[in-house]
């Protein structure tokens, strides 16, 4: 759903008790500032400018609430991302001398495990890039993408020179996240690319109108002297009344690790909403997959180096679907040949395949290239897809990495010039090359691809074989080997 009239990406609360507070006319009535609140805060609000658009997550319960299938892949809008992301913790106003709950060292260790050693989870983005065209919905080797070389925490202010708010407007929001700016140091447009500055406001204060308002969160981008700042607006979950995670797995402050974790991720791959990764209605990584209660992407306590923290999965292009990690490349380069089950001969793990491609073609008295299996797609002869991958992981510290298989192909096809059923290896969703009924050999040939730009990451090795209605092409692999040094 989209909103037009608050122009910025936000987090809805999460509780349907919320709507028995907004009564017939749709809208809770801002609550009165108590007595002696603080005006007194950073004034850079004539300085700074909002972009971007509100982007709408809906309440958990609801018929939209977790809408993965909704309006299809990620798309790329031609924007930024945040390419090796740094966050900022500002705790914003006097009310944080106190911290009982021990909100703030909860989130120091939460961000210092991101992006570290154990961290699959932010990996998931690095799927994601910015420089190829608008349109795209895989990267492969092209354009700049996401990495994680270290944790992204980057610091942390604690406010206390003023009170905050008892309800912060949007710009008082981004003129303390602008004043987190001064106060890092980052006082250039180039020091503020892929940064972020989480503004958390203390308990029993409403930025933007919390919880009454519907969201939990949100992010936005703003234009200040200092460059383009990303600025999330973090209210005191537990405020929510539960309806924000508070206790979504028994613990009371889960909710700041879900819903600041979205956050997080929503800015790294979309900083400047809607023009970096989204659905075609507006949806971000985090946004298709909020709420989830059980199931594949159920929000789960996720192991950092750090500890055990509450996170919801985003979305995954390369699997079309929600992800809560990938594995986390070795350090340095575990040398040798990384590919499990490379002949087939161990049945499916660890590969992904469509029913009976994993198959002995002696069966139908053709031979595998080694050993009694092979995989074997298409042959069908009417319409038909098959589908076979694995995920591996290739060492940063790798300088080769090469993917070998052998292929053969036999055809009932007749024609000389027309590709009718085809094969195509992709790589994390982009295509690396594809075979026809056109290429159809006599035995085994073998086909060698460089991997190497891949270094660093978790990637997806595929084959998808399409058949088209009539006359039968059989595209059998074995023998795959994926060998780093």
């Amino acid at each position: 759903m989209r909103i037009a009239h608050r122009p910025r990406a936000v987090f809805l609360a999460a509780s349907i008790a919320f709507a028995t507070l907004l009564g017939a006319g749709g809208a809770l009535a801002a609550p009165a500032p108590q007595t002696g609140d603080s005006t007194d805060y950073h004034d850079y609000t004539t300085r700074i400018h909002q972009h971007g658009r509100k982007i709408v997550m809906p309440t958990p319960g609801s018929a939209a609430a977790a809408r993965p299938a909704a309006a299809g892949p990620l798309v790329y809008g031609g924007g930024p991302i945040q390419r090796s992301p740094k966050a900022y913790l500002v705790f914003w106003g006097s009310q944080w001398s106190s911290d009982p709950q021990g909100v703030i060292p909860y989130l120091q260790s939460f961000f210092r495990g991101l992006g570290g050693g154990q961290d699959g989870w932010s990996r998931v983005m690095e799927q994601y890039c910015q420089g190829v065209a608008s349109g795209a919905v895989s990267c492969g080797s092209a354009g700049t993408h996401i990495h994680f070389d270290g944790s992204v925490y980057a610091g942390i202010w604690l406010d206390t020179s003023v009170s905050a708010p008892y309800q912060a407007t949007d710009d008082q929001i981004a003129a303390e996240a602008t004043a987190a700016a001064a106060h890092f140091g980052n006082t250039t447009a180039a020091s503020n690319v892929g940064v972020q500055y989480h503004v958390f406001s203390p308990q029993g204060t409403h930025p933007g109108g919390f919880p009454g308002a519907g969201f939990c969160a949100w992010h936005n981008n703003w234009s200040t002297q200092y460059g383009d700042i990303s600025v999330g607006n973090e209210p005191y979950m537990p405020d929510g009344n539960g309806g924000c995670g508070t206790n979504w797995l028994g613990g009371a402050l889960d909710g700041f690790s879900i819903v600041v974790g979205h956050e997080y991720a929503e800015s790294v791959t979309d900083p400047i909403p809607n023009s970096g990764w989204v659905d075609t209605s507006g949806g971000e990584n985090g946004d298709k997959c909020s709420w989830i209660r059980s199931g594949p992407g159920a929000i789960t306590s996720y192991p950092l180096d750090t500890g055990k923290f509450p996170v919801q999965s985003t979305w995954s292009n390369q699997i079309n679907g929600c992800q809560t990690s990938v594995p986390v490349p070795p350090p340095g380069c575990v040398a040798g040949q990384a590919l499990g089950n490379p002949g087939f001969e161990s049945g499916t793990a660890p590969w992904s395949a469509s029913a009976n491609v994993i198959a002995q073609p002696a069966t139908w008295g053709r031979t595998a290239h080694s050993g009694s299996y092979a995989a074997w797609l298409d042959g069908v002869g009417s319409r038909h897809t098959d589908t076979l991958s694995q995920q591996v992981s290739i060492g940063s510290a790798c300088r080769s990495a090469t993917l070998s298989f052998w292929l053969n192909i036999f055809t009932a096809e007749t024609t000389a010039t027309q590709a009718y059923d085809t094969l195509a290896l992709t790589v994390n969703g982009a295509t690396l090359a594809t075979w026809s009924n056109l290429d159809a050999n006599t035995g085994y040939a073998q086909r060698t691809f460089d991997l190497s730009y891949y270094a660093g990451q978790t990637v997806t090795i595929g084959f998808t074989g399409t058949e088209d209605d009539n006359l039968q092409t059989s595209f059998l692999i074995d023998d795959a080997a994926l060998v780093l040094s």
